[in-house]
């Protein structure tokens, strides 16, 4: 609709609606196309995603799960194609992972040379007991021995004082 206004006319082009309407239509579909490329950019980025980050961490979660429940062997993620931080992480488990099992072996190796430390001390020990039993038996013994003596001895002056007194 155009309007001459030196001649008071109004003109009014008549069009096709097709026509009219084709623009839109294109747009439509570029907008269309933009967001098909864009879900599937979504999806491409939702499975990069998972791979590279979330299975890696959820493996991680499983093995950490695995070591708090004392089992040495667990098993850590092993894929070189991950972020540096993800191999960082793993590592940090693995290296917590070998150092519970070196204090594990440690623990080990100790209580079986302190059972070992032990046992010689207990025979040492023993040993010692018996001796000083023996010690003991042998003292009471002298003691007997010493207090008969002198109960002679006493009786061998008074007999010699008796003596002495009747001469």
């Amino acid at each position: 609709i155009t309007e001459i206004d030196s001649l008071g006319w109004t003109v009014v082009a008549q069009k096709k609606q097709s026509v009219v309407f084709q623009p839109l239509r294109m747009i439509q579909a570029i907008v269309g196309v933009i967001v098909s490329v864009l879900i599937l950019l979504n999806i491409s980025l939702h499975f990069y995603v998972r791979k590279r980050i979330t299975d890696p961490i959820s493996a991680l979660a499983t093995a950490a799960v695995e070591l708090e429940a004392n089992n040495p062997e667990a098993l850590l993620p092993n894929d070189q194609n991950q972020y540096k931080e993800i191999q960082k992480l793993i590592q940090a488990f693995a290296s917590m992972r070998d150092a519970g099992k070196d204090r594990e072996q440690k623990l080990q190796d100790w209580s079986s040379t302190l059972e070992k430390k032990v046992d010689i001390r207990t025979a040492e020990l023993r040993a010692l007991n018996q001796y000083l039993e023996k010690e003991i038996e042998e003292h009471k013994q002298t003691t007997i021995e010493l207090e008969q003596s002198r109960d002679e001895a006493e009786l061998a002056n008074k007999v010699k004082d008796t003596f002495l007194a009747r001469m």
